[in-house]
């Protein structure tokens, strides 16, 4: 993680947003249109998983350097304020990320942030920008 990690809240459930690929080179300042649209979403979103119930994090494509997804991020949602979100490493790819994260859950190491045990199922939610619905998903131990 590279930004308000302490925000992390395994109590809760997690909205994860990655996909940033199709906004390189600015289109997110310089679109307006992609700029209202993502704010718009956001806010719907945050209506309907209120941040009191879930961690948002944010997963960008490793073609964003640590300090360029803070300002993307700052953008996307409209806000200067972002320390209610967690930024992940985008210099990590998001398989890696998982799959370690899946290999301590599969391991009872309970340390895991994407997936949750559950009457002996690993869940994982995921809310991909792309898809603009919320996905998820069950793996069966």
């Amino acid at each position: 993680m590279i930004s308000n990690s302490d925000k992390y809240d395994k109590n809760k459930k997690n909205m994860i947003f990655i996909g940033s690929s199709l906004f390189r080179n600015g289109a997110y300042k310089n679109n307006s249109n992609i700029r209202e649209t993502g704010i718009k979403y956001f806010k719907k979103i945050e209506e309907l998983y209120p941040k009191s119930e879930y961690n948002y994090l944010f997963k960008l494509h490793p073609h964003y350097k640590s300090e360029n997804s803070i300002d993307y991020i700052k953008t996307l949602l409209g806000k200067e304020d972002i320390s209610d979100y967690i930024v992940l490493n985008p210099s990590i790819s998001w398989e890696n990320m998982m799959s370690i994260d899946y290999y301590n859950i599969l391991n009872n190491q309970n340390e895991s942030v994407f997936f949750k045990k559950d009457n002996n199922k690993i869940i994982l939610i995921l809310n991909c920008f792309h898809c603009k619905v919320p996905l998820l998903f069950y793996l069966q131990l």
